[in-house]
């Protein structure tokens, strides 16, 4: 097998726009594809972006508490608090 031949010729194909190129793709014209947004749920987009900042927050919680935690289990494992 050659692979390197095979891949000369998928990028000859790419290039040319040939029948095997990917489908939806400009196919090497130059032509730039035009992006069309999605339709979503209005409702559904809302839940969403609630639950992402809602995770947001949470995320920002545990790094704030994050260095004290790791110093005090480490103060565990060394035997110095009191509380562990």
């Amino acid at each position: 097998m050659d692979t390197q031949a095979q891949m000369k010729a998928a990028q000859a194909e790419e290039q040319g726009g040939a029948p095997g190129s990917r489908p939806g793709s400009a196919g090497g014209s130059g032509e730039a594809e035009e992006l069309v947004p999605a339709e979503v749920d209005a409702e559904l987009l809302k839940q969403m972006e609630e639950m992402v900042g809602a995770r947001k927050g949470c995320l920002q919680g545990v790094l704030h508490v994050l260095p004290r935690l790791l110093g005090w289990a480490g103060c565990c494992m060394r035997g110095c608090a009191s509380t562990c």
